[in-house]
């Protein structure tokens, strides 16, 4: 729903996982932020790499899901970075199926050095996860906060 503070609460929650994991002294974790609304799979993923390395040329055409996920796992092994994916309107996302691939990356040995990938989705439709695959739910920790809409305070 617009205006409920799902960005305002994302944020500050985020500030607080990246101190508590500096606290832990993890570092070198990337926060990737994305409004999906409406992307095909393989923009996702190429907004995830613009993102993790602007310098890098990619195009948004010409390479498989799995091309795509090969140069990410590769960008952050380079990096040495973790990543934390904020998706925004992921429920309007054409084929989350590929969320799969991110929420095994740890099991696939993609990632090297105790490197991570977290996924926050924000989305207004809160029965979205009755229409993902069984297998990507299965290996999600899901931690669902719904925010009632807000008015604007008077000062």
């Amino acid at each position: 729903m617009a205006g409920t503070g799902k960005s305002t609460v994302t944020e500050y929650v985020l500030r607080k996982y990246l101190i508590a994991l500096k606290e832990q002294d993890v570092s070198n974790v990337r926060v990737v932020s994305l409004t999906v609304d409406n992307w095909p799979a393989s923009k996702v993923l190429t907004g995830i790499l613009r993102e993790l390395n602007p310098d890098m040329h990619v195009s948004s055409r010409g390479y498989s899901i799995p091309e795509y996920f090969n140069m990410i796992w590769d960008t952050l092994n380079k990096q040495g970075l973790s990543m934390i994916l904020v998706l925004d309107k992921i429920d309007l996302m054409k084929k989350p199926d590929i969320l799969y691939e991110f929420s095994r990356v740890a099991e696939g040995g993609h990632l090297k050095d105790n490197r991570f990938v977290s996924v926050v989705g924000m989305l207004k439709n809160v029965r979205f996860t009755h229409f993902l695959d069984p297998a990507i739910l299965s290996s999600f920790g899901s931690l669902s906060m719904i925010t009632p809409p807000h008015t604007p305070r008077s000062n």
